[in-house]
């Protein structure tokens, strides 16, 4: 008995026979003088039952629809198969690789529906055809840029549609004209915002091109959205006074990415004014200035924590951040946390205050 597994050149010849046997059944007067004689009926069929065999139970293949779409003078409807194929079979891309349907058109375009991840391997002609570019990206498939030909990667629609389906993930794909389009990165770190918390969230500014991360306007525009990406801006513009504030409006921290204007003492008041979380990224020896700490804690009480010990034991500090936010209190050192004082400050602010309260 041939080792069928691994002769797969056998196992088409024996298929082929298989529908040549199956014709010939249909038409007994039919003769085809290409018929591979070297095998009788009664072998070819014992060892083709054996190949339908292994590939239904290893790929749950249904030789019905293989016949089917060998035999177009039999079964007129070719379309009416590939439907079938694609509506009840458990694994559609066997019966693209048995059957030679990856350039099929009609076929590839319906399994981008059912089976979007399988654009990968489609014929390379069909990677460059944009309805079925546009079907795998609308039905899932984020990576499909990815394996799109160069042509469909510089389509400025497929972008559009690749941005809204996934995100900034998309720009890793397109051409580098596209990742140089402020339009199209803008979008995308507009969606990228949309779908996450508003942290150091930079995927789509990270695919950008270099040119436009040290574009000034288009900076001041991104940073708005979240001033998370700030940090992926040119270094000139990470320490450009109006971005920066623009930056630390939405995102406190964004200014530990200024590493000058971080170390002036008159930007860093002025931050904290507009962001009191700025403290967060301030130069060190600010959280144990008192007048700088004094301003975050006015604006945000929460910025108490990032004060030095002295000063989270410094009483007017303390009264400040409180009265501003409650729940700054459990910030305070052991000693004010439970100061009448300060507690009943925070209580007065935020009831749920109490909740932090220690007692020795």
């Amino acid at each position: 008995m041939r080792d069928i597994k691994d002769k797969q050149l056998y196992i088409w010849e024996t298929l082929e026979n298989l529908v040549k046997l199956y014709l010939a059944q249909e038409d007994d007067d039919s003769e085809d003088e290409d018929f591979d004689e070297e095998y009788d009926d009664e072998e070819i069929i014992s060892e083709g039952k054996q190949v339908m065999e292994i590939f239904e139970n290893e790929h749950g293949v249904n030789f019905d629809y293989f016949f089917a779409v060998s035999m177009p003078d039999i079964v007129k409807d070719k379309r009416f198969i590939l439907d079938s194929i694609l509506e009840e079979a458990k694994n559609p891309s066997v019966y693209a690789d048995l059957l030679g349907l990856w350039n099929d058109r009609y076929f590839v375009k319906k399994l981008m529906e059912y089976y979007p991840d399988t654009y990968a391997n489609i014929s390379d002609e069909l990677k460059n055809d944009k309805e079925i570019l546009k079907c795998a990206l609308t039905y899932g498939n984020s990576e499909a840029l990815k394996f799109a030909s160069e042509e469909l990667r510089n389509d400025r629609e497929i972008a559009e549609l690749s941005i809204r389906k996934t995100g900034g993930r998309a720009l890793e794909y397109l051409s580098t004209n596209l990742r140089g389009d402020a339009e199209l990165v803008l979008m995308a770190c507009q969606i990228d915002n949309n779908q996450h918390e508003k942290s150091r969230n930079e995927t789509a500014l990270h695919y950008a091109t270099e040119s436009l991360r040290n574009n000034r306007e288009f900076i001041l525009k991104i940073v708005q959205i979240n001033g998370a990406y700030l940090g992926l801006a040119s270094n000139e513009l990470k320490n450009d006074r109006e971005i920066v504030l623009e930056a630390i409006r939405n995102y406190g921290t964004a200014l530990s990415f200024a590493q000058q204007l971080r170390l002036d003492r008159d930007f860093v008041i002025e931050a904290v004014k507009v962001n009191g979380k700025s403290l967060y990224g301030a130069g060190i020896r600010f959280l144990e200035d008192r007048e700088v700490v004094l301003t975050a804690v006015n604006q945000n009480g929460l910025s108490l924590q990032y004060a030095s010990y002295n000063l989270t034991n410094d009483r007017e500090v303390v009264l400040c951040a409180v009265r501003q936010q409650g729940l700054a209190i459990r910030f305070a050192s052991k000693t004010l946390e439970n100061d009448s004082e300060v507690v009943g400050e925070a209580v007065k602010q935020n009831e749920y205050a109490v909740m932090y309260q220690k007692n020795d």
